[in-house]
């Protein structure tokens, strides 16, 4: 038997509201509320159960509002003091660059002192090239005297009895023929090369005077046959002799090889000592 469907009840089925109609308004507003992303929740934070709002986030604001302003004092306060600050600073630092520009002005113009001292202290010390010439000159000159030396050396014994003639000489003619002939052997040697240049100056000048007062000087002052003074040989051994005690033997010798440290450390303290 057929079964006869009542047009009311499609009309029914067709009236009859779906599961999302069906559900009530307030399950609705659940949902919505659930839908909500995450930044709402700060709102929804400041409803309770209860039913009392609180304000979290203006307490928050109001936390972090008091900590930026503790925060901020102090930052006020150093910025305030920055300026002042670094103006000390500036000024601490102009006083050291000033203060180190000076020292470096001092401590230059103390160098050119010292070096100009030092300069001066050599020059005391130094000569001429034509000066140090004219002295290797004047010491060349005493040669001449070894050639008298070696002639006596190779006749000692008549020399000897030429010595022992002599009323000082005869004291001890051994000793002093020998100092003499020693003497015209080294000592021109000495002074040719300078070396101990003035030592060697000063014992030519003491023996050829000694030479001169006792062979020379007995027999007059004025050779009759010249009309010159009596033993001029012997003095003019003297005279080349006395010079170089006083000025040394110049640069053009073995003296000064061996000193030259030693001069430029004398010049080095008189020149500290000029400018101390």
């Amino acid at each position: 038997m057929a079964t006869r469907h009542d047009p009311s009840d499609q009309g029914d089925l067709g009236d009859t509201p779906t599961r999302a109609e069906n559900v009530p308004a307030s399950s609705e507003t659940d949902a919505k509320t659930t839908a909500e992303p995450t930044a709402t929740r700060g709102t929804a934070d400041r409803t309770t159960a209860d039913g009392t709002t609180t304000d979290r986030t203006t307490g928050a604001g109001t936390t972090a509002a008091g900590t930026t302003a503790a925060t901020a004092a102090p930052a006020a306060a150093r910025t305030g003091d920055t300026p002042e600050a670094t103006r000390r600073e500036k000024i601490q630092g102009t006083r050291g660059t000033v203060q180190t520009r000076e020292q470096r002005l001092e401590e230059e113009a103390t160098e050119h002192r010292r070096e100009s001292a030092y300069q001066l202290a050599r020059a005391r010390t130094s000569n001429r090239t034509s000066t140090d010439f004219g002295l290797l000159l004047l010491r060349v000159l005493p040669v001449i005297m070894f050639l008298h030396g070696l002639r006596k050396a190779s006749n000692f014994s008549g020399f000897r009895d030429t010595v022992a003639g002599n009323s000082f000489g005869a004291l001890a003619p051994d000793v002093f023929a020998i100092m003499v002939v020693a003497g015209q052997l080294i000592l021109p040697i000495l002074i040719a090369i300078g070396l101990l240049t003035r030592l060697s100056a000063l014992l030519m000048a003491v023996m050829m005077a000694f030479v001169w007062v006792l062979t020379q000087l007995p027999n007059g002052l004025i050779d009759a046959r010249t009309g010159g003074i009596v033993g001029e040989a012997a003095i003019m051994f003297v005279i080349v002799s006395l010079p170089l005690i006083f000025t040394g033997p110049g640069r053009f010798s073995l003296d000064h090889a061996l000193t030259a440290k030693r001069a430029e450390a004398r010049a080095q303290r008189r020149a500290d000592k000029a400018v101390a």
